[in-house]
């Protein structure tokens, strides 16, 4: 897939995005407007703009666009440091221009609709920057000798085993001072509902969320408490924080091991696993919709569709 499909496909998806939000926004015009609420609603509409413009600009003619922004994506994906710093950096500023709107509610989940604004942004970002390194990784990559090539393995294995140690470690930690909770309003109804579920009942139709009550119900099948829902939870993400390392650790090494441990380690994460709530698995399955669209991307074998959807699973799940 050529950057400038991914480049046409990222603008798209986000101008579609902003103009849903400016729509419902302009039907929720309030009346009298304030001079914050018109600050908002203009700069959502300059942000808009600027990316239906840009969309077009790749439409009818990319090469406007390669050499407006050709240089510094040059300088970008030159250095994997420097390309996650820049998706970091376009993340949260969609992200934060969506705090910035929540609090008028005549947006709809700005939130939301910009966060997911944000990450299609930045994986684009990303999966962009390999593509240009990859493309030149033949002619640049230095030989390396049998002996380091022989080594790989084993200072891959002696990593992983080390951030599993790590996951591990802080999942004993949060089971040394606390219990797993189950004491939220939705913590009750995925345990009611996995109890239907168990004894063959008639589930209540109101609720939309029964794959995770399934996954309480196949749990407690093993032992019937919450402690293993949330065993059950940490295990998924220990493995989670050992897939991040395996998927990008031939890619850049030092960047492979930081991303892990700081997933292996991230109090919220592991709080969250503690909890009988679906916030842990969601962020979970998240990451790895995350590698697997990376993994796409950056293989010669992936053709346009599958990255699409892909990326579309992604949308979707977010």
């Amino acid at each position: 897939m050529r950057n400038s499909s991914l480049v046409r496909l990222a603008l798209g998806v986000v101008a579609l995005l902003l103009l849903f939000e400016l729509l419902v926004a302009w039907q929720h015009f309030p009346v009298p407007t304030t001079i914050v609420f018109r600050a908002r609603f203009a700069l959502l509409a300059a942000a808009s703009a600027a990316i239906l413009a840009a969309w077009l600009v790749s439409v009818v003619h990319f090469p406007i666009l390669r050499e407006a922004f050709g240089p510094f994506g040059s300088w970008i994906s030159g250095s994997p440091l420097r390309a996650w710093v820049a998706a970091l950096a376009v993340f949260e500023l969609w992200l934060g221009l969506g705090q910035f709107l929540s609090a008028e509610p005549a947006f709809p989940e700005p939130v939301a609709l910009l966060g997911a604004t944000a990450l299609i942004g930045a994986i684009c970002m990303l999966v962009a920057s390999k593509l240009v390194r990859w493309q030149t990784a033949a002619s640049q990559e230095p030989a390396s000798s049998g002996s380091s090539r022989a080594n790989r393995p084993i200072r891959a294995l002696a990593t992983t085993v080390a951030i599993v140690a790590a996951a591990s470690a802080a999942t004993y930690v949060q089971f040394a001072y606390s219990l797993p909770l189950a004491i939220a309003a939705d913590s009750v109804a995925y345990l009611d509902i996995s109890e239907a579920l168990l004894r063959g009942q008639e589930l209540p139709l109101g609720h939309y969320t029964y794959p995770y009550p399934l996954i309480v119900a196949l749990t407690r099948l093993i032992y019937d408490h919450v402690i293993s829902a949330a065993v059950f939870q940490h295990l998924v993400r220990i493995a989670t924080a050992a897939t991040i390392f395996l998927v990008l650790q031939s890619k850049s090494y030092p960047i492979a091991w930081l991303a892990s441990l700081l997933v292996a380690l991230d109090p919220i994460s592991t709080s969250y696993a503690h909890t009988v709530l679906t916030e842990s698995l969601y962020a979970d399955f998240l990451v790895l919709l995350v590698l697997l669209t990376y993994l796409l991307a950056t293989s010669s074998q992936a053709t346009s569709s599958q990255l699409a959807l892909c990326l579309a699973a992604l949308s979707s799940w977010v």
